[in-house]
C-alpha cells in the first residue's frame, strides 16, 4: 500500500515537471509554430 502511494507521488512530480518544461518551451516558441518544432513534439510524445 505504501509503495503505491509513493509511486503515485513520483508520477505526479513527473507530470508537474513535464508541464513546467512544456510551458517554458511554449514561451520560447511564442511567435513560431510550436507543432513544427522537433523539441516540442518530442516532449509531447513522452
Amino acid at each position: 500500500m505504501g509503495s503505491s502511494i509513493c509511486s503515485t507521488l513520483v508520477e505526479l512530480g513527473e507530470l508537474g515537471r513535464l508541464s513546467k518544461s512544456m510551458k517554458k518551451l511554449s514561451k520560447e516558441l511564442k511567435g513560431a509554430d510550436k507543432h513544427k518544432n522537433e523539441q516540442y513534439r518530442a516532449k509531447l510524445a513522452t
